[in-house]
């Protein structure tokens, strides 16, 4: 029978120098993953901030399309007066104060059919930091001027909107610009 001579396991240097290679690969693995899951949260940060947006933007655009600019009122940048294609006024502006907003929100996108009672329109997720609309022409179209005889202009109603806001709930600042400009679809003359 013959004997094994040499028997020997590892020693405590290589023993050492294979864990601390394993603990720096699980470190790193661990560490890759954490970063891939804080940037998946803040992109899916991002995208509902700009969702949320865009829809606030394209109800605003189908307000316009389908009512017209009150030039019986003065057009300030940050309020949108309308006559909806009932004949009802709208007004639709930036929050004065917090009281309007869902919690945590200190301005927001708000609604109102009278002037008095105020709908929050922008929810809970984001911060209205800008709203501005520019109404274009700023005088009314479908008023026909007898000193001068004809329409005081000849131009179809439009709309253009500059939306800036913030998320509210994300751990990241942010901020989400959109603009649009959209014509109103009435044209009565």
């Amino acid at each position: 029978m013959e004997t094994i001579k040499n028997n020997r396991g590892f020693t405590l240097l290589e023993l050492l120098v294979t864990t601390t290679i394993f603990v720096l690969l699980i470190t790193l693995v661990v560490d890759i993953f954490i970063t891939t899951q804080d940037r998946q949260k803040r992109i899916a940060a991002e995208e509902d901030a700009l969702n949320t947006s865009r829809l606030l933007m394209e109800w605003l655009s189908q307000e316009v399309r389908t009512g017209a600019p009150d030039y019986s009122l003065a057009f300030p940048a940050n309020t949108l007066n309308l006559i909806n294609q009932d004949g009802q006024k709208e007004i639709f502006q930036k929050s004065v104060d917090a009281t309007p907003c869902a919690p945590g929100v200190s301005s927001c996108l708000v609604y109102s059919n009278n002037g008095f009672d105020w709908l929050t329109i922008s929810g809970s997720s984001l911060e209205i930091e800008a709203l501005n609309f520019y109404v274009y022409p700023t005088v009314d179209p479908f008023t026909y001027d007898r000193v001068l005889p004809g329409f005081k202009s000849n131009l179809q109603p439009r709309v253009s909107i500059y939306l800036k806001a913030r998320a509210v709930n994300s751990d990241w600042p942010i901020e989400v610009e959109t603009q649009t400009s959209i014509s109103s679809r009435v044209y009565s003359r």
